[in-house]
């Protein structure tokens, strides 16, 4: 392993790397396929159980999100192409900095999102809902599922 004249380990050189990088793409498909679902959950409950402010204040900005986590899934995927790719992953980080000011958004309205879900589970057609996305997740429960 080479080092600069600052003494650093150059990055792309760094056996480890590689696998940090592959890491976080697999994470991050992880992260979108469930975003994903979310998604499809969104519009089930839209036709089946929820009125569209409610499903606007529990699922909020879920498709922007995904948006971001498909664009961001894409460039670390082009990116492993390039030889000289190792070097540049804290770029793609960069590149979209302010465009994860959307996790922000939906961080600080999560209590309302959760709030409005405790109340809505009185109702008989949320709680058939909320039974069919435990039953599709694997057993994981749309709370569990909306702060992913």
């Amino acid at each position: 392993v080479s080092t600069q004249s600052t003494g650093f380990v150059r990055m792309a050189e760094n056996p480890h790397r590689s696998a940090i990088i592959s890491e976080i793409l697999n994470t991050e498909h992880v992260y979108l396929s469930a975003l994903c679902k979310l998604v499809e959950l969104s519009n089930t409950a839209l036709g089946s159980c929820m009125q569209p402010a409610e499903v606007k204040t529990i699922f909020q900005n879920v498709r922007s999100i995904r948006t971001l986590s498909v664009k961001f899934t894409q460039d670390l995927r082009s990116g492993l192409q390039l030889t000289s790719y190792p070097d540049r992953i804290g770029d793609v980080f960069l590149d979209l900095l302010p465009f994860f000011q959307i996790y922000a958004d939906y961080y600080r309205n999560y209590d309302n999102a959760q709030n409005l879900l405790d109340s809505l589970k009185k109702k008989k057609e949320v709680k058939t809902f909320l039974k069919a996305v435990a039953a599709s997740s694997e057993g994981l429960q749309l709370d569990y599922m909306i702060i992913m």
